[in-house]
């Protein structure tokens, strides 16, 4: 009877137990994970459940054979769903592509659907002018970049050719891009031989760089537009041309005196991200050579240390079929500095301003700040001589502006900051008297548009000044606040939605919404108050 009793007990509680073990804990979701693209399942995904932001920490399920998944455990509220596998991402800039959903204390919700976009691939060949596939050739994926209106080239994704010239460069995003080859015949000679082909030769040859479909100017260079799962495929043939080089020396600028043994590295372009080339120093050290190269645009680029001070240089020269010969890089020292910054009609009060100094040019994006020491609000430093700097004095209180600009006693545009000598003084004023302006975002109806973007862009008559537009955004009532704008004459721009970095970075895009525009004319101390209606971009 004891024994009966005991079996009939521990089959309550087995079944108990799988009752509670079939019941989810806290809420759950369930749902499919497919292609965005076609609608097809995506089998073995990883999902992750988000509560809040996206920088909130993740609860991660994983998308079975059939791309259906469960993820219980969960606490009451808002979560944001999303996927990720290999091959695929989440454009979160698309509506759809993240789910959504409010979860109740115990709840379930089915159905849902999380879409993923798949990312493209390009394939292809490089042959050589006998159609014989070269080996060890660089295909490299460019992106063109936009930095407050300057455009530049990045690296997005890279290939090498085997030995039967093929190569492919996977996990393209959407978009469009420059498509790169290019073949070092100078590295594979010494790979091959230990040496170099005789100077002027007939075996002294180079492939040039070429950008699809084949070209050697980046200018004539056509773009590559990948879209969704697209799978394109580019070839390239490369031709044989005599090589020149570059021959010169470095000095020191504040001497003129010769350098032993720098450091020279020329890169195809303006910049100093597309193909490096390391210059060759002769025995005595006095002289540098940069071989292999075609002719074309180069930046060349030297640093070096003398009596413990370092130098450096960057210069871009244009290389014509006879090389150039007797080239003179001249390095100079970052130049110390001192500053003062001063009030104009007012006190500092528990304001300590900063100065942040921003290159501009080819060095561009190379940001740096210093402090200032009360009670006379003074500052040092180090700029780079010849270059040019963006200056400003962030976080102002209330309406404060940054009015003047001096250098060693010559009133300057704060964007064009240069010094030419050493222990330079770089005077700054701030006024109170900015202008203020406030404005509502609203729509046809009169009614209030939340969260638009507004930019304050100085007037123009031509190039827009990316480093002068004031961005804001309009709050829940549409309510929006510019403060502390120097006197003159601005447009005012307002948007439903737009992405801020890029009509930032590529600012002439602005002009495009010119006839929407509204033009305000500030004083000193002028108080404006403005109405906007937000447009929808076209981008």
């Amino acid at each position: 009877m004891w024994l009966r009793l005991l079996v009939l007990v521990f089959a309550s509680a087995l079944a108990l137990g799988q009752s509670s073990a079939s019941k989810p804990v806290g809420g759950q979701v369930e749902g499919t994970v497919v292609s965005a693209i076609n609608g097809q399942l995506v089998p073995r995904a990883m999902v992750m459940v988000r509560k809040g932001s996206k920088d909130a920490p993740a609860t991660l399920g994983r998308a079975d054979d059939n791309a259906h998944f469960v993820i219980d455990h969960l606490e009451p509220g808002s979560y944001v769903i999303s996927a990720a596998k290999q091959g695929y991402f989440t454009d979160e800039h698309k509506l759809g592509q993240q789910a959504t959903l409010d979860l109740t204390a115990g709840g379930q919700v089915k159905d849902i659907v999380v879409r993923l976009m798949p990312l493209g691939v390009i394939t292809g060949r490089v042959v050589d002018e006998a159609n014989d596939p070269i080996h060890g050739a660089e295909v490299r994926l460019l992106a063109v970049e936009y930095y407050r209106g300057r455009e530049s080239m990045h690296l997005v994704g890279a290939a090498t050719s085997d030995d039967r010239g093929e190569y492919r460069i996977f996990d393209v995003r959407p978009g469009s891009y420059f498509l790169l080859v290019e073949h070092n015949l100078n590295k594979e000679w010494r790979k091959a031989t230990g040496t170099l082909p005789p100077k002027g030769s007939w075996l002294d040859v180079i492939h040039p760089l070429i950008f699809y479909p084949a070209s050697t100017d980046v200018l004539q260079a056509q773009k590559m537009t990948v879209n969704a799962g697209d799978m394109l495929n580019a070839d390239f043939a490369l031709f044989p041309v005599q090589a020149v080089s570059i021959q010169g020396r470095v000095v020191n600028g504040m001497t003129n005196r010769p350098i032993s043994h720098p450091s020279v590295t020329a890169y195809w372009g303006e910049s100093t991200s597309m193909m490096a080339r390391i210059a060759e120093i002769s025995d005595d050290g006095r002289e540098f050579e940069v071989r292999g190269l075609g002719p074309g645009t180069y930046t060349l680029q030297t640093k070096f240390t003398d009596d413990n001070e370092s130098f450096s240089d960057e210069r871009v020269v244009e290389i014509g079929s006879q090389g150039m010969k007797n080239l003179v890089i001249a390095g100079l020292p970052d130049f110390e500095i001192t500053g003062h910054v001063r009030m104009e009609n007012a006190r500092y009060g528990a304001f300590t301003p900063s100065v942040e100094f921003a290159s501009v040019g080819p060095k561009i994006g190379s940001i740096f700040r210093v402090g200032t020491n009360r009670p006379d609000y003074r500052f040092a430093g180090k700029l780079h001589p010849g270059d040019h700097y963006k200056v400003n004095v962030p976080n102002l209180p209330q309406d404060f502006y940054l009015k003047s600009v001096r250098v060693a006693g010559r009133e300057v545009p704060n964007t064009e900051v240069s010094i030419g000598g050493r222990n330079s003084e770089i005077d700054l004023l701030l006024s109170p008297a900015g202008g203020h302006i406030e404005g509502t975002t609203l729509n046809d109806k009169h009614e209030p548009v939340s969260s638009s973007y507004v930019f304050l862009v100085p007037d123009f008559s031509d190039k827009i000044n990316a480093d002068l537009i004031r961005p804001t955004r309009s709050d829940l009532k549409g309510k929006f606040v510019i403060r502390g704008v120097p006197p003159g004459n601005y447009k005012l721009f307002a948007f439903e939605d737009v992405e801020l970095n890029e009509m930032l970075n590529q600012p002439e895009l602005l002009k495009n919404y010119d006839q929407s525009s509204q033009s305000v004319k500030v004083e000193e101390a002028g108080k404006y108050t403005v109405e906007l209606k937000p447009v929808a971009t076209t981008q």
